[in-house]
């Protein structure tokens, strides 16, 4: 008998979200959720770090392999249980549709995420951790995101998801830092109705209610 896929993490973490959605949305529940103490540094231990230099999570164990960085495991995870769920990449022999994805795979790293990531540390982390936010980081990075958010606002007048005419796994890149960015600043989809629309269909997913049932 082989193994069970094995997710360490805690699914609060956004990182560990993206994997989560994406196993909901394969319909993949034969795996095990290990937590791991964020809060006592365990991240940091000797035994963490063997699986992940950088000390961070997820990481995935899928039997004598391991893989961190949470994009890679749900590539790996959308491979791997290619015949299951939802199609969320496109047919590796369709060159110009596995461009556009990675295209737009590149958006979300490099448009969205790089100026979303350090406004949650800012809003959310900081004061968890006990350390003073930066207001004027704060306004910096909020005024970033709008720009960012203008931008793909007006992508989604012409196209439903982030990647194109279909949910993929774009989408559940996006979305748990999308949450926490609307949980923090409501606005960001008031006078975006593109994008509001984009964010309660993928929100109104089983996928999404499956992953985040214990958040």
């Amino acid at each position: 008998m082989s193994e069970k896929l094995e997710i360490i993490g805690i699914p609060e973490s956004g990182n560990v979200l993206r994997v989560l959605l994406t196993l909901a949305e394969l319909g993949v529940t034969d795996y095990t959720m290990t937590a791991i103490k964020l809060h006592k540094g365990e991240q940091k231990e000797l035994s963490h770090l063997a699986v992940h230099p950088f000390g961070q999570i997820p990481v995935m164990k899928d039997g004598s392999f391991t893989l961190f960085e949470s994009r890679a495991i749900a590539r790996y995870l959308v491979v791997k249980y290619a015949d299951k769920g939802t199609a969320l990449m496109p047919n590796t022999n369709d060159l110009e549709a596995v461009a556009l994805f990675e295209q737009w795979a590149s958006v979300e790293v490099d448009q969205f995420n790089k100026v979303a990531t350090p406004l949650i540390l800012e809003v959310f982390l900081k004061p968890k951790m006990g350390i003073p936010a930066d207001n004027k980081a704060i306004e910096e990075y909020t005024n970033q995101l709008n720009a960012k958010l203008d931008i793909l606002e007006r992508i989604l007048s012409n196209q439903a998801y982030m990647g194109g005419a279909t949910f993929s796994l774009l989408d559940i890149f996006y979305m748990p830092a999308m949450t926490r960015l609307v949980q923090y600043e409501p606005g960001f989809m008031e006078h975006r109705p593109n994008l509001k629309k984009w964010y309660l269909a993928v929100g109104a997913r089983p996928s999404w209610k499956v992953a985040t049932k214990d958040n």
